[in-house]
């Protein structure tokens, strides 16, 4: 073969091999494009399937929140926290001081007792420092999960609340009768305590699970 035909293929071919190498070169580029593409589409869906999934749980949160205080919820056994009062007698403080000091004892009274509300909606608080438990039922009143019974420790039309795995049992005592207290008075007893002149008289004991 002659010289001039083995440079004129050599050169063809030199041609096509640099032509072949471009092309490759821009296949390369191209899949790179294409692959950092895929990638960040990837990353993108998994972004959005954590926002997703970050959202339902956060709604589901709420939902739970929401149903917080239905019956459902309450039941169980809680533990005795602490008791708050809200005790008002401006035309008698003398006689507000007297039971502010009974809600104070009943702080200790209270320690280590329990209340269970029960499936069949009955409710038994247990009292460590009594001998007898109160008993009674509970429904739902008016959106108000409300409190049955004829005892004395939890009583009669108490309400009861549950927030942030806080159950709080309020008692509005202004319509209860003056029964004792320190130094008792024989011309309070019988008569309620809106009567004697309270104007706010709210137990408000707290449990937890």
């Amino acid at each position: 073969m002659r010289p001039t035909r083995i440079r004129d293929i050599t050169m063809k071919t030199t041609g096509k091999l640099y032509a072949h190498n471009a092309m490759q070169s821009e296949s390369i580029q191209k899949n790179e494009v294409s692959l950092k593409n895929l990638i960040r589409r990837r990353i993108n869906f998994l972004l959005f399937t954590v926002l997703a999934t970050a959202l339902c749980l956060g709604f589901s949160s709420c939902s739970k929140d929401d149903d917080e205080g239905g019956n459902d919820s309450i039941a169980g056994l809680w533990r005795y926290v602490n008791v708050s009062y809200d005790i008002k007698n401006p035309s008698n403080t003398s006689l507000e001081e007297e039971q502010i000091d009974d809600a104070e004892l009943v702080k200790f009274l209270f320690t280590g007792s329990s209340i269970e509300f029960k499936a069949d909606n009955s409710f038994v608080f247990d009292v460590i420092e009594d001998d007898e438990d109160d008993k009674g039922t509970y429904s739902d009143k008016d959106g108000k999960i409300v409190l049955s019974t004829n005892n004395d420790m939890i009583h009669n039309g108490s309400v009861v609340t549950l927030n942030s795995g806080v159950l709080s049992v309020t008692q509005d005592l202004l319509d209860e009768k003056y029964e004792y207290g320190f130094g008792d008075n024989d011309a309070y007893m019988g008569k309620t305590f809106r009567e004697l002149g309270f104007t706010k008289f709210t137990v408000i004991i707290n449990f937890r699970k």
